[in-house]
C-alpha cells in the first residue's frame, strides 16, 4: 500500500471506475459550452479531456482554461490519426488518438513534456 495520492489509496481505483461507466455524449454545443462554463467558474486542474472530432473553437475554449487550471491536456480521438505525437493547441497539449497509436505512450510522452514526473503505468 501507498501512501495519499498513490494507486493503494483508493482514490485512483474511484476515479478509474467513474470513467469505465463514461459513455459518449452528442450533446451538442450547448453542452460543451455549459461545461467549459461551469469549469471556468470552479476551476479545480489539471483537466484531462477526451473528445472526439472536436472543433478547433471547442479546442480553443479548453486550452482557454489553462489560466485558471494550469494544465489541460486533451486526449483526439480520431479514427484518421496517424501520428500520436502531442503538440500544444491554444495552451492545451493535444494528444491525437487513433487505431495505430499507442496511445499510453503518446499520453506519458505528453505528461512527461508538461513537467509532470508520474506518467500513467502501462
Amino acid at each position: 500500500m501507498g501512501g495519499p495520492g498513490t494507486p493503494g489509496d483508493g482514490r485512483w481505483a474511484a476515479v478509474l471506475e467513474h470513467l469505465a461507466l463514461v459513455t459518449p455524449d452528442d450533446g451538442g454545443a450547448d453542452r460543451f459550452a455549459l461545461a467549459v462554463q461551469s469549469i471556468r467558474h470552479r476551476p479545480s486542474g489539471p483537466l484531462a479531456a477526451v473528445v472526439a472530432d472536436a472543433a478547433p473553437s471547442e479546442l480553443a475554449a479548453l486550452g482557454a482554461l489553462r489560466s485558471r487550471l494550469g494544465l489541460v491536456l486533451i486526449a483526439r480521438c480520431s479514427p484518421d490519426v496517424l501520428d500520436g505525437s502531442a503538440h500544444s493547441f491554444t495552451g492545451a497539449i493535444v494528444v491525437p488518438v487513433g487505431h495505430t497509436i499507442d496511445f499510453p505512450e503518446a499520453w506519458n510522452q505528453a505528461v512527461i513534456s508538461c513537467g509532470r514526473r508520474r506518467a500513467v503505468p502501462r
